[in-house]
């Protein structure tokens, strides 16, 4: 009986030391981040024409819906500057008045975002442009990895483009930019 149980002692021994054995080994994962930043513009093409005297008094609204798209892994700012004015009618970018507003196909982050409300776009003259949008945290919300913006652009308002010469080929050029902040 002695033996029975020393020898069943034994096995439980054995058996108990090979449950318990084990190894480990390690995997580094060596993990690179780099910047992510774009922009891309939607309704490039904006067209008025001022056409009534409520036009001339009021200006034209228009609102570009989604027209901004910015993907960014870090803190950005985007910014609006007008470029070379051309056509027959003299047009100053200072009587365009830009608003921009979390647009209304958004997903992304809206957590830390500001933006313009009713700013003159400066000339490229001044050298100085206009943050449109400003955001302290990513666009990233959750698998959302992109802002949208909607811009409403007040055209001419007070009568700025009477006494004007007629033509119909004038452009106001709105060059956006962002960089990562």
């Amino acid at each position: 009986m002695y033996k029975k149980s020393l020898l069943s002692i034994a096995f439980a021994m054995a058996v108990s030391v090979t449950v318990f054995a084990q190894t480990s080994q390690t995997a580094n994962l060596n993990i690179t981040l780099s910047s992510v930043l774009s922009m891309t513009i939607s309704g490039a093409e904006i067209t008025v024409d001022f056409d009534d005297a409520t036009k001339y008094s009021d200006g034209i609204t228009s609102t570009v819906a989604n027209h901004l798209t910015v993907t960014s892994n870090r803190p950005y700012t985007v910014s609006a500057i007008a470029g070379v004015v051309s056509g027959g009618s003299s047009l100053s970018p200072n009587d365009v008045k830009l608003t921009t507003v979390i647009g209304t196909g958004n997903a992304g982050n809206t957590t830390g975002l500001s933006y313009t409300s009713g700013t003159a776009i400066p000339t490229a003259a001044s050298g100085a442009s206009i943050d449109v949008v400003t955001a302290t945290n990513s666009s990233w919300n959750g698998n959302a990895p992109s802002n949208t913006f909607d811009v409403t652009y007040l055209i001419g308002a007070n009568g700025a483009f009477t006494n004007k010469t007629l033509a119909s080929d004038n452009i106001i050029p709105v060059i956006y930019t962002v960089v990562a902040n």
